[in-house]
């Protein structure tokens, strides 16, 4: 029996179910390319662009987020210059406020002593005065016994006081 022209075992001549094969391969292949192979590439594109913003969008926050930390080291910085500057404002005040009143303090001591010294030498004054008219009475009473009658006590009185003065002054 004579084999057929297209075998099976001649790789050269294709049969006719390799070229249905390749037929439905292309077709099957031009369907993907046509209908399934669009909607693909356009959502790997349509991801890479999302990607691609979202590498962006960190970017950028990551460049605000490190303008943010420079602002705040500087807003930092500043707000501890400003107080610095408040402390030292308050203990100028401070120290300018304890001089004023230590100043006020020395001028009321100062003014409490004047007027201490006024009382005293007033208050000695008046017991000089006390002593003075009881020493003139003193010796009234004493030249009265001793002379045994009374003496004209003004007169008297005037002379003694002369004495007295006369001893103070002498005394001083």
């Amino acid at each position: 029996m004579a084999a057929p022209i297209f075998a099976a075992s001649n790789f050269l001549f294709p049969n006719a179910t390799f070229i249905a094969e390749i037929v439905a391969f292309l077709v099957v292949l031009g369907v993907l390319a046509k209908y399934v192979l669009p909607p693909v590439n356009k959502a790997i594109n349509d991801r890479q662009a999302q990607i691609r913003s979202g590498l962006d969008a960190a970017e950028e926050g990551r460049r605000l987020l490190a303008d943010a930390h420079a602002q705040h080291e500087r807003l930092l910085e500043e707000g501890r210059r400003e107080a610095r500057s408040i402390v030292e404002q308050a203990t100028k005040v401070a120290e300018q406020a304890k001089a004023d009143i230590l100043a006020s303090a020395r001028q009321e001591a100062q003014r409490l002593a004047e007027r201490a010294r006024a009382d005293i030498a007033r208050e000695a004054e008046r017991a000089a005065e006390d002593l003075r008219r009881d020493l003139v009475n003193l010796v009234i009473e004493t030249a009265e016994r001793v002379i045994g009658a009374e003496l004209d006590a003004e007169r008297h009185r005037r002379l003694i006081e002369d004495a007295v003065a006369a001893l103070e002054s002498n005394a001083a």
